[in-house]
């Protein structure tokens, strides 16, 4: 399935934010992890983001899809595609945003 993202990127070197538009082909199963491993690995190794257990237990890929709070490997990508939606994915919204999704995590 085709599978669009819109996401927030954000350089620390610059400082800035820009909404970035990916388009990747995801099996039916994919998760947004899963999307933005293919994005990673195909399309712009430079997206920074977290994952660890992909369990939905640790809360590392914890970000913001259509500004509500989401486990990036929770988020199943079917019925989205499905709808037409496009969402758009940020960095959670309560830490300091170091890189693209990724924030600190000291203040936790």
């Amino acid at each position: 399935m085709d599978v669009a993202l819109k996401v927030w990127r954000f350089d620390p070197a610059s400082g800035e934010r820009v909404l970035a538009d990916y388009e990747v082909d995801a099996p039916e199963w994919a998760c947004l992890l899963d999307v933005l491993d293919l994005i990673k690995d195909k399309v712009d190794g430079t997206l920074a983001y977290r994952k660890s257990c992909r369990m939905m237990i640790c809360g590392s890929c914890g970000m913001r899809m259509d500004g509500a709070a989401v486990l990036a490997c929770k988020e199943r990508m079917k019925p989205i595609v499905e709808s037409g939606h496009v969402p758009v994915i940020s960095a959670m919204g309560n830490l300091p945003v170091l890189k693209d999704l990724v924030v600190d995590m000291d203040p936790f």
